[in-house]
């Protein structure tokens, strides 16, 4: 027998309330080893030019053999085409990016999907299809540094000159013609040719992770690795509080993620629960909010289960400003301004939302909130509060990401969907001791200009309130 689940990441495009991507009509075919889907989602965008802007989905796939509780990585080694849509393999056969042809905005799909996998262990297996979310991040320059922000970089000496990225070859720090610089900093090392700068072309996802995302990634997990990637003491057969993220016995934070207090002794099923007057997993329990209380341990296990791979602040910068030139003191919407984003309006659900969306403004929050939560069916950049190329969220809680001076952290290293016994990511270069860095406060969640010098992390293993994740994944080298 095997048994297929489909796995639907109910996230926002860039236009309009509520539209989700959906897998369904999930099988699989020992015979021909092909496993096929249906996938759509309402609003995919494309619009060609200088920069090219779409977006995309990033696919991967879990499995178990023999109907055993360890999921392992699958391999895809080819797809069937399909008329109309471009899909590329992860040099890495790790996942595929899929993207329809068509210019404007339109729905994608639904389209099935077929794709032959690498060998499968077990005489038998149970799937699960993840489908995120992304955006294409066109090849091309642009400017680090704002002119004005503390921290920022600029180039040739010159504090009130952008730095001009434009190649992903080697930089070096100083003040000669040419070189970099970054506002306070006296002295640093240079930038290897390996440390990804933003100049080539990559997908960043579309959103942070979600606690829907983040819930079905723990289970996944062992028992063990799930006692890793959460707050809560799960080693016994009682957990120490229902709500995992922030071992509290009640919601905090705007953090749902929970289980039952008796646990046995093999792997925990979370759930959803923002509201414990209803069932759990019910249509107002917070699966699309974006999550906090996530540690930098946590964010790069997930990145590292999912294929992908953390950013860089270079790539933060071309992310938010795009190639267009450097607005003083600029959020990731391209301006220097915003409004308190208000009450919250539909409380966890798909139609969260707040008491300002609509004002023709960027809207900033200390808590979490849906993710996509103020874009609408008339909202463009501003109003959105979206990034340059139509990555959302940027300020809906602050960024993990890895510094200039992380001598180690590669461009060719990504996640490769399988963690340590015990939990954590095993990928090279993506070790604790690098630069790691937050985009706004992790104590306060004090909203930050893109190009202000950003915040060390003091702790690797602590879980702030104010911080979520996300990742982004090139498809060749």
């Amino acid at each position: 027998m095997k048994k297929l689940i489909t796995i639907c990441c109910f996230l926002f495009s860039i236009n309009s309330y509520g539209n989700g991507i959906s897998v369904s009509n999930v099988n699989y075919s020992s015979t021909t080893n092909l496993l096929s889907f249906t996938i759509t989602w309402e609003n995919s965008w494309l619009f060609s030019g200088n920069p090219l802007l779409h977006d995309a989905a990033w696919i991967f796939i879990k499995y178990a053999p023999n109907g055993g509780d360890t999921w392992q990585h699958a391999e895809i080694i080819d797809s069937v085409s399909l008329a109309g849509y471009s899909q590329y393999i992860s040099y890495d056969d790790l996942g595929i990016m899929i993207w329809k042809n068509s210019t404007g905005s339109e729905t994608f799909g639904p389209v099935t999907l077929s794709l032959n996998l690498g060998p499968l262990d077990g005489s038998y297996q149970d799937f699960k299809v993840f489908a995120t979310e992304t955006v294409f991040i066109d090849q091309g320059d642009f400017y680090a540094g704002d002119i004005t922000s503390a921290g920022r970089f600029y180039q040739d000496g010159n504090t009130s000159t952008p730095w001009l990225v434009d190649s992903e070859d080697a930089i070096v720090r100083g003040s000669g013609t040419g070189e970099f610089g970054q506002e306070g900093v006296m002295s640093g090392p240079n930038i290897n040719a390996n440390f990804p700068k933003g100049h080539d072309s990559f997908f960043c996802m579309k959103y942070k992770i979600t606690a829907r995302q983040y819930t079905d990634f723990l289970n996944c997990l062992t028992r063990t690795q799930q006692n890793t990637r959460t707050q809560a003491d799960l080693s016994g057969i009682v957990a120490s509080n229902k709500y995992v993220m922030t071992n509290t016995a009640t919601v905090q934070d705007r953090n749902p993620i929970a289980c039952d207090t008796d646990i046995g002794t093999g792997p925990i099923e979370f759930y959803l629960d923002m509201d414990p007057s209803n069932p759990p997993n019910s249509s107002n329990d917070g699966g699309d909010v974006v999550l906090n209380h996530l540690s930098v341990t946590d964010i790069i296990a997930y990145l590292d289960w999912s294929g992908m791979r953390p950013m860089t602040e270079l790539e933060y910068e071309k992310i938010c400003r795009g190639n267009v030139s450097a607005v003083a003191g600029e959020y990731a919407w391209g301006t220097d301004t915003w409004n308190p984003s208000g009450s919250i309006t539909n409380s966890g659900t798909i139609n969260e939302s707040t008491s300002n969306v609509g004002i023709l403004t960027s809207l900033y929050s200390t808590e979490p909130l849906r993710a996509g939560y103020s874009a609408t069916a008339t909202s463009g950049r501003t109003e959105s509060s979206s990034a340059f190329y139509g990555v959302m969220d940027m300020h809906n809680l602050g960024e993990i990401i890895y510094g200039v001076g992380s001598a180690n952290f590669s461009r060719f290293s990504y996640g490769d969907g399988n963690l340590s016994a015990q939990g954590n990511a095993v990928v090279t270069g993506w070790t604790v001791s690098a630069q790691l860095l937050s985009t706004q406060d992790p104590v306060t969640g004090g909203l930050e200009p893109i190009s202000q010098g950003k915040n060390s992390v003091a702790s690797h293993t602590i879980r702030s309130a104010h911080i979520g994740g996300r990742g982004v994944r090139r498809l060749l080298l």
